[in-house]
C-alpha cells in the first residue's frame, strides 16, 4: 500500500524576495531512506504470519508486506522587478522512504524456502521501485511547471498559482499510484507473492 504525503515549502514562508535574473533550476534532489521490520521463522506459514502481523499498516486497514512513501518539497526565491514578480532558482527534493521485511534465516531453514524468499523479495523491491519512479516523475513535472510560470503582478498571486498547480499535479500522481497498484495487483502480478 502506498500513502502519498506532500507539503508545500512556499506555504511555510520559505520563499524570499530577492532582486535578480531567473536561473535555470537543477533536477530534483533524491533522498532515499530504508526502514526494515524483522521477521522470524523457518517455514512458509511462520513467515507469512509474521508478514501479516508486523508489516506496515494498521489493524483497521490491514498490513502490507512493504510500503513506499514519497514527499515532494521545494523552495524558491522571488525575483521582484518593478510591477512583476517571478520565480528564481528552484530547489526541489523528493524524499523516498521504503519499508521492507528483513528475514535472517535460522540454521534449520530449508534451502528451497531461502530461494523462494529471495525471489519474492526481489519482486517486492521491483514493485516498490515503481512507486519511487512515480514520485520522481511527479517532482519533475512540478519542477517543469514552476520553471514555466510567467511573471505575475504580485508575489502573492505567483505563490497562489504555483501552489494550486502543484496540488493538481500531485493529485494526478496520487491517482497514478492507485492505478499502478490496481494494474499490478499490489505487486502480485510482478511476482511479489509469498509463499
Amino acid at each position: 500500500m502506498f500513502q502519498n504525503r506532500y507539503r508545500f515549502l512556499s506555504l511555510l514562508g520559505i520563499a524570499v524576495i530577492v532582486v535578480g535574473c531567473r536561473n535555470v533550476s537543477r533536477q530534483p534532489t533524491i533522498k532515499t531512506t530504508y526502514h526494515y521490520y524483522e521477521i522470524k521463522g523457518s517455514s512458509e506459514e511462520e513467515l507469512r504470519s509474521q508478514l501479516d502481523s508486523l508489516g506496515p499498516g494498521n489493524p483497521d486497514e490491514g498490513h502490507f508486506d512493504a510500503h513506499t512513501d514519497w514527499q515532494v518539497t521545494w523552495s524558491y526565491p522571488y525575483s521582484q522587478k518593478r510591477d512583476k514578480c517571478s520565480i528564481g532558482r528552484i530547489d526541489i527534493q523528493v524524499e523516498i522512504t521504503f519499508t521492507y521485511p528483513r528475514w535472517n534465516p535460522p540454521p534449520n531453514a530449508p534451502e528451497d524456502l531461502k530461494e523462494k524468499w529471495s525471489h519474492y523479495l526481489m519482486s517486492l523491491q521491483m514493485h516498490e521501485e515503481g512507486h519511487k519512479d512515480i514520485g520522481i516523475e511527479a517532482a519533475n513535472i512540478v519542477l517543469e511547471m514552476l520553471n514555466n510560470l510567467p511573471a505575475f503582478p504580485t508575489c502573492n498571486e505567483l505563490e497562489e498559482t504555483a501552489d494550486s498547480k502543484a496540488a493538481d499535479i500531485l493529485a494526478e500522481f496520487r491517482t497514478k499510484e492507485e492505478s499502478y497498484d490496481q494494474d499490478t495487483n499490489h505487486g502480485r502480478n510482478q511476482g511479489a507473492i509469498f509463499p
